[in-house]
C-alpha cells in the first residue's frame, strides 16, 4: 500500500489570526528586470514582502544587490508599515548582512528557507 510523502509542519505564523497585516512577514528578491532609464537599459531588482497570515504583497525597488540597497528597501517598508515582529528569509548574503545593520531596530529576523 502506498503512502503518501510526509509533508513539513506549517509555520506558526501562517496560522495566527487576528493580526495585523505584516505582522508575520516573509521577503525574497525577483529580477532582474530590465528598464529604461533615457536611452540605456538598466537592470532593476524587486524586494517582495509577504504578509504570511492574509497573503498580502509589498513591492519595493531594488536598484541592486548589494546590502545598502537592501537596507533601504527594508526601512522604505518599515516607514509604510508597521515593524514586523518576525522576518522570514532565504539565507541570502544581502539578507544575511541587512540582518546584521537591522539588529539595532530590535526586529527578530528568522533566516530559515520557507515557502513564501
Amino acid at each position: 500500500m502506498p503512502q503518501p510523502p510526509q509533508m513539513t509542519p506549517v509555520p506558526k505564523a501562517r496560522l495566527t489570526s487576528f493580526e495585523k497585516p505584516f505582522t508575520s512577514t516573509g521577503v525574497d528578491y525577483f529580477g532582474p528586470i530590465l528598464v529604461n532609464v533615457g536611452r540605456r537599459k538598466e537592470k532593476r531588482w524587486v524586494a517582495l514582502f509577504t504578509c504570511l497570515t492574509l497573503g498580502a504583497v509589498h513591492f519595493e525597488i531594488a536598484h541592486s544587490l548589494d546590502t545598502s540597497c537592501c537596507v533601504m528597501c527594508f526601512t522604505s517598508f518599515l516607514a509604510l508599515r508597521e515593524t514586523p515582529r518576525e522576518i522570514y528569509s532565504d539565507n541570502g548574503t544581502n539578507f544575511k548582512a541587512t540582518e546584521k545593520g537591522l539588529r539595532e531596530e530590535l526586529i527578530k529576523i528568522d533566516f530559515d528557507k520557507i515557502a513564501i
